[in-house]
């Protein structure tokens, strides 16, 4: 005759007989999305509010941040404003706040310890580089100039083979004539024995247009290396959408000559 057992069931206590419900955040998903996108292609593909949405999910990863992302960047008009936005001025957008910032603030702090090297305001002059055309000279200086927030004023000394001698920035924030001393100028020209100048500032709003100051600083500068047999071979204006000005292609240095060989011709 078969035998019945009737062994019953070990006890679980409720915690282990109900299984834990998990719970997924609606935009879970979309954020994985995003990161698996940049982690095969980098930001290739990406819209601009996507990469602040990005950097958002650094600081909130529980929650939504498409809409905030949105909105900062129709706030600040382009993804380079939003990353050189300070602290206070990215407060401003709704839903943003100390947390959700942080990516934004980390990306920017890594980006100018990265770039510091190039933000030098002294560089050894026995490199001996060589800058040739307007066009060498923007490539060496743009990054030390795109993504700052503050007007430079940097200046190169060459010798007779436009090999480079001393280079620097006097000069900081909006500057005019008045501020810009001449005489310290040539005096480091003398010093290195530099036979030619280059100039070159920024326009941190992003327009590469000269100012009206600009065109007066630039020729108050020229007038005074020609009284001292130097040349002022190029002064260039760099925007922050990858573009420069050129006053010597412009045809500014040629006006100035002119103007300056007329203003002698009267003293003499």
């Amino acid at each position: 005759m078969a035998e019945w057992t009737q062994n019953a069931p070990e006890a679980q206590s409720v915690n282990e007989a109900v299984r834990p419900i998990q719970v997924v955040h609606p935009g879970e998903g979309h954020r994985g999305r995003l990161r698996d996108r940049f982690l095969q292609n980098g930001l290739e593909g990406f819209l601009d509010y996507e990469v602040v949405e990005l950097l958002l999910t650094l600081g909130t990863p529980r929650r939504d941040c498409k809409q905030q992302a949105k909105a900062a960047i129709r706030h600040f008009g382009s993804l380079k404003a939003v990353l050189a936005a300070s602290r206070d001025e990215l407060g401003k957008i709704k839903g943003l706040g100390p947390a959700n910032i942080f990516g934004i603030l980390l990306m920017r702090a890594v980006a100018e310890k990265f770039l510091a090297p190039l933000k030098d305001t002294s560089i050894d002059p026995g490199i001996n580089a060589t800058i040739s055309s307007t066009s060498e000279l923007f490539r060496f200086l743009r990054f030390k100039f795109e993504y700052t927030t503050k007007e430079y004023f940097f200046i190169v000394y060459l010798d007779v083979q436009n090999r480079i001698l001393a280079m620097e920035t006097p000069f900081e924030g909006s500057l005019n004539a008045s501020q810009v001393y001449t005489r310290e100028l040539i005096d480091k020209a003398i010093q290195v024995q530099a036979s030619a100048v280059l100039l070159a500032h920024n326009h941190p709003s992003g327009s590469t247009e000269p100012s009206a100051n600009d065109i007066q600083l630039t020729y108050t500068i020229y007038t005074a290396f020609r009284s001292v047999d130097i040349f002022l071979l190029e002064h260039i204006i760099i925007g922050t959408d990858g573009g420069y000005f050129s006053f010597a292609d412009k045809g500014y240095f040629e006006r100035f000559n002119r103007e300056y060989d007329a203003s002698r011709r009267k003293w003499i």
